[in-house]
């Protein structure tokens, strides 16, 4: 059963995952989290020619059975980066060059995953609940964007099966 459920979880990444991919394209990298925007002296581990970027990450479970599934609903950061570009203002608004804002990033973003339904593995649609800024530097903008999804597997598909 257990495999099964995080078969769910893993499922339930790629589709968020590919999600993004389609509806926020201006992202050049998007991805599950694996520590790229870790502070190495002084510096995020994420290369500039990365970003902007977003990476996905579980951060919490509750569990719950109902009508003979196991629901599970789970928590989500997406862990957005771009990099600031000449000004404050140019940063949100976008460059020059036709690069995106940050306000742009995150509302492609939003756009994308609110609402969004995910066969075989969300029972209801997926919700933004927050966007919030967690550091502006010279170089660099992170916000995080918070996404609740309830996701369930049917107890007779995640039992093992007997030959």
């Amino acid at each position: 059963m257990a495999d099964a459920l995080n078969n769910c979880l893993i499922a339930f990444e790629d589709a968020l995952l590919a999600a993004i991919q389609v509806g926020a394209a201006a992202f050049k990298t998007v991805k599950s989290y694996a520590g790229e925007f870790e502070v190495e002296e002084g510096r995020m581990r994420i290369q500039a020619e990365q970003l902007p970027a977003v990476c996905a990450m579980l951060v919490a479970q509750r569990f719950d059975r109902r009508s003979g599934e196991r629901v599970r609903r789970t928590e989500w950061l997406l862990l957005v980066a771009a990099r600031n570009l000449r000004s404050q203002a140019e940063a949100v608004k976008g460059g020059a060059a036709g690069e995106p804002g940050l306000y742009d990033l995150l509302e492609q973003l939003v756009a994308a995953v609110d609402g969004g339904q995910f066969p075989d593995v969300s029972a209801v649609p997926a919700l933004v609940t927050d966007v919030d800024g967690l550091l502006i530097s010279s170089d660099v903008a992170l916000y995080q964007v918070s996404l609740s999804a309830e996701l369930s597997e049917s107890e007779a598909q995640s039992e093992p099966q007997s030959q």
